[in-house]
């Protein structure tokens, strides 16, 4: 630790008392010579001149003392400052070789943490690499296999673009039903699903025969709507027509759009055209059925007499025939023919209600219909 000198007397450092003692001997001499001067003034002004000497002395004497006491004063404030500064000094010096110590405490354990971080670092990074080499063989694993996943998934895909065209077929399947069975709808979602194997062999005959699926399914309804509706002769002999080149077509040409009719579909159209063929005999079957109802003489007399019950039961041998002719007209035109069974139906409930009062409703549209 380094030596703090010692200071000398701090009164030497500024004034020495010898000094101030010297000084007022000298003020002294000077009020002496003063005093012997004024001797030789007259009496009043020696009196005063010496008042103002005294005063003076005193105001001199008392700011020498008021120097001397702050001079004092400074020394020793001095001293206790470079005391505290000594005290300090020694404080420093220790904080020092506190510090010293601390940095080379600091320094040894410093390296030594981050020795230890560095083995503990190394460690991790060995560790890393291991995990790193499983993790590639693992990696590399699993890339084979996603290898062979693709290429069986791809197989999959092939196998499932089979299994699709499988199910294609099958949907198409739908167009070789009866047309009673097949719906608008179905045909709409099957010509857009075969849209989408363009560029196959089967495309292009598939979409001629949904079209033509659509079209024969079409004339079934216009017929069906035909035979549901009073005879038009016009209407349906061109049905007729048509219905005739299918029943007649016996092979298929995609190339013009035509096909024969399935097994399920030609017996169902040729069941059609009958009906259509049976229409018109049938109309005039029917009146001819109004027509006896209304000139049998037991009935007029029956009517005119207003027996109900005797009426209806000779109305009923008409009616409900059970000889062998009238079951076969029947069967042959009223059964087979929608409208010409609703028309019978309704002229029966009419009669059934009512056997008096004609012509009936149902009586009048018979008789007016076309032939």
């Amino acid at each position: 630790m380094k030596r703090v000198e010692t200071m000398k007397d701090p009164v030497s450092l500024f004034i020495d008392k010898r000094d101030i003692v010297r000084s007022a001997r000298v003020a002294y001499i000077a009020i002496l010579g003063i005093s012997l001067c004024l001797l030789a003034q007259p009496a009043n002004a020696q009196i005063d001149a010496w008042r103002d000497i005294v005063e003076e002395n005193i105001k001199i004497n008392t700011q020498i003392k008021q120097a001397v006491a702050d001079t004092i004063s400074l020394c020793k404030e001095i001293e206790t400052k470079k005391e505290n500064n000594a005290r300090l000094q020694v404080r420093l010096d220790s904080i020092k070789n506190e510090i010293k110590s601390c940095k080379d405490y600091i320094s040894r354990d410093r390296k030594n943490s981050l020795k230890r971080s560095n083995d503990s670092l190394r460690m991790v990074i060995d560790q890393l690499n291991n995990e790193k080499s499983v993790t590639d063989s693992v990696a590399q694993d699993k890339r084979k296999k996603l290898v062979a996943i693709n290429k069986e998934l791809g197989d999959m895909d092939e196998y499932a673009d089979i299994q699709k065209e499988r199910e294609y077929e099958q949907e198409m399947a739908i167009i070789e039903r009866k047309y009673s069975q097949i719906k608008d709808v179905q045909l709409s979602k099957l010509h857009e699903k075969t849209r989408k194997y363009r560029g196959k062999s089967f495309y292009a005959e598939n979409l001629a025969r949904i079209d033509a699926a659509k079209r024969n399914r079409e004339l079934f309804v216009r017929a069906v709507n035909a035979l549901n509706n009073p005879y038009n002769r016009v209407l349906v002999e061109g049905l007729r027509e048509e219905i005739g080149v299918l029943l007649q077509t016996e092979s298929d040409d995609a190339s013009k759009g035509i096909f024969k009719l399935s097994e399920e579909q030609f017996p169902e159209m040729d069941t059609l055209d009958i009906k259509l063929s049976r229409f018109v005999r049938g109309t005039i079957e029917l009146k001819d059925l109004v027509s006896r109802i209304n000139d049998n003489e037991d009935i007029k007399r029956y009517r005119e007499a207003g027996d109900y019950v005797q009426c209806l039961r000779a109305m009923r041998a008409i009616l409900y025939p059970s000889d062998e002719e009238g079951v076969y007209i029947h069967e042959r035109y009223f059964e087979m023919i929608p409208y010409l069974k609703k028309m019978l139906d309704n002229y029966r409930k009419e009669l059934q209600k009512n056997p008096i009062k004609y012509p009936t409703p149902t009586e009048r549209i018979i008789l007016n219909l076309a032939e």
